[in-house]
């Protein structure tokens, strides 16, 4: 129930945020430092959660590799988690405009390979 729900809390809660700021009802410095709080929040949780994952697997690290999952966990939880977000609810309202069916693909036989 989480996972069909936590998209429509979060796309709700950014659109909360931008009526409120376009009305002035937003304290921006504020809003920013519990951002990065949150962000920060999230980096530690990814990050424990690939170092676990490496040390039990006893997989070898160099530091180039550190500094890249460093800097795609930073994205993922700044920017692509609230995309993601976003395309998880237009996902469910188009699968349910859609009467939830799969289609038909015709086969054809391929005679160059």
């Amino acid at each position: 129930m989480f996972e069909l729900l936590a998209p429509f809390i979060e796309v709700f809660g950014i659109v909360t945020i931008a009526i409120a700021y376009f009305f002035g009802l937003l304290n921006v410095p504020y809003m920013l430092e519990l951002f990065l709080i949150y962000t920060g929040f999230g980096i530690i949780l990814s990050l424990t959660a690939f170092f676990q994952r490496v040390f039990t697997q006893g997989v070898k690290l160099h530091v180039l590799d550190i500094i890249k999952a460093l800097v795609m966990v930073t994205f993922e939880n700044a920017f692509y988690r609230y995309l993601l977000s976003f395309v998880r609810v237009t996902s469910f309202i188009g699968y349910n405009k859609k009467g939830k069916s799969w289609g038909s693909i015709k086969r054809v036989k391929q005679t160059n390979v």
